[in-house]
């Protein structure tokens, strides 16, 4: 594959825009979400659904722009320490 400019410049040109509806999670939806969370639970790591309501502007821990979410899904895992 071959670009006009070097891959630097594109990485640092990038941005991505992502536009969500602000319809709610009906619950049914919210409880297959955690069920299937839940089964991939580890003591190492977990997911979570939070709602969360960002004012215009606001960014979380991502490149880009998320407008209209109000449910995420967030990640954690406990940090490995090498001995």
């Amino acid at each position: 594959m071959e670009f006009n400019k070097p891959i630097s410049k594109l990485i640092k040109e990038r941005y991505s825009v992502r536009t969500y509806s602000d319809k709610a999670l009906n619950s049914k939806v919210k409880e297959q979400l955690t069920t299937a969370m839940d089964a991939l639970k580890t003591d190492m790591f977990h997911f979570e659904l939070v709602e969360l309501k960002l004012d215009d502007g606001a960014r979380i821990g991502t490149y880009g722009i998320i407008k209209g979410a109000s449910y995420y899904i967030f990640g954690m895992m406990k940090k490995r320490v090498c001995i």
